[in-house]
């Protein structure tokens, strides 16, 4: 009997830090804002709503949605990494948190899941801030040979070439995604600039 009552006392004190773990884990209102629609019928206010369910259920496929809440967080915990004021360790450890919903969700999904990109996208985002840049271009070239109008990977795959000095890659990465949407302003913009950089290099070292 002694026993059983300090194991119930024992639990009894874990109750309020598992419910402080749960709120710390949990997207605030002002959070909530910052995440895309479905994320609300997910894991914010109408997570309750039988027609919200239903529609993004039949948006994704059942089984893409079952696990969506996943990919939701990830993209919470990115969004809290930019806050934290130079904390990198703290803002490290969100990103790891984000990188491990993000995997989650790509271990679950169907092949023909319409957010598969996005989520390898933002993988590669996190990734990146991480410091693991050459894992984040693999995946972003993943990303182009599975979806190639998504310019979100070009510019992230350019801009590797570009900070890595290979402006021949660099180019040819902006241009192929000009291919896809011409006049795109964010490429347009990077060309423009690759050409005043390798101008001035040409400039320098004659």
């Amino acid at each position: 009997m002694y026993l059983l009552r300090i194991s119930s006392l024992f639990l009894f004190a874990l109750l309020p830090v598992a419910g402080t773990m749960a709120e710390q884990w949990r997207a605030t209102e002002e959070e909530m804002r910052l995440l895309p629609p479905y994320c609300e019928a997910k894991i914010g206010a109408d997570r309750d709503n039988t027609a919200a369910q239903k529609h993004w259920s039949d948006v994704f496929g059942a089984q893409n949605w079952l696990h969506l809440h996943h990919y939701c967080d990830g993209l919470n915990f990115m969004n809290r990494s930019f806050k934290r004021g130079g904390d990198k360790n703290a803002s490290d450890f969100d990103l790891r948190r984000a990188v491990n919903n993000f995997d989650y969700v790509l271990a679950r999904a169907s092949n023909d899941f319409v957010l598969l990109p996005e989520i390898m996208a933002q993988k590669a985002r996190a990734l990146r801030m991480l410091g693991q840049k050459a894992e984040a271009a693999s995946l972003n070239a993943k990303v182009i040979a599975m979806q190639p109008d998504y310019i979100p990977a070009y510019i992230a795959l350019g801009d590797y070439y570009k900070e890595s000095g290979d402006l021949k890659k660099a180019r040819e990465t902006y241009e192929a995604g000009l291919k896809q949407h011409p006049g795109q302003r964010s490429l347009v913009r990077r060309l423009k600039r690759l050409d005043r950089d390798e101008a001035r290099h040409t400039t320098s070292s004659r």
